[in-house]
């Protein structure tokens, strides 16, 4: 059964050829002529138009869009300077001391296995805590006292939402100083 498919494209195609060389002959010169010229304007239309034409528009829309973009980019770049201004003169930085960083972890009801300083170095060892609260400690640490999370172990625990986590943090920027 598979070989008779090829064998009837190959007819078809026998048949359509002949068909073509007859119409091609039965063309003057003349005529043919045009339809090679044709053929050629129709390639070259078809050409531009899946080619030319899209990039063109693109590049046309890019141009008009791409101001819009930059003002809107340095607006986005103000509006950050002016938060992080804010940020700094409403929430002066928390001192690392160990009472402040179990104060922190208390309003949080979470209670450390393991609290390390080391000069702008924190390292928190807790065990079977929420993943939420752990979340929230760390959001607080960042805004409040200006640590950064430098690397995190966190383990997954049989019940959803509990984890055992390692966090080292250090003081951020200028806050380090």
């Amino acid at each position: 059964m598979m070989p008779a498919m090829p064998a009837k494209f190959a007819q078809l195609r026998a048949s359509l050829h002949t068909s073509l060389n007859t119409f091609w002959q039965q063309r003057t010169p003349r005529e043919r002529q045009i339809l090679r010229l044709g053929g050629v304007f129709f390639l070259l239309l078809l050409v531009y138009l899946l080619f030319f034409n899209p990039a063109l528009n693109a590049r046309t829309q890019l141009n008009r869009t791409l101001p819009v973009l930059r003002l809107q980019a340095a607006q986005l770049q103000g509006l950050s300077a002016q938060v992080t201004q804010l940020g700094k003169a409403q929430n002066p930085a928390l001192s690392l001391t160990r009472e402040n960083i179990n104060a922190v972890l208390l309003r949080h009801d979470l209670k450390a296995d393991n609290v390390v300083l080391s000069g702008d170095q924190l390292k928190i060892g807790l065990n079977k805590v929420s993943f939420a609260a752990l979340l929230n400690l760390q959001d607080e640490l960042q805004r409040s006292a200006h640590l950064v999370v430098e690397e995190a172990r966190i383990d997954a625990l049989d019940t959803p939402d509990m984890v055992n986590a390692t966090l080292s943090l250090r003081l951020q920027g200028e806050a380090a100083q």
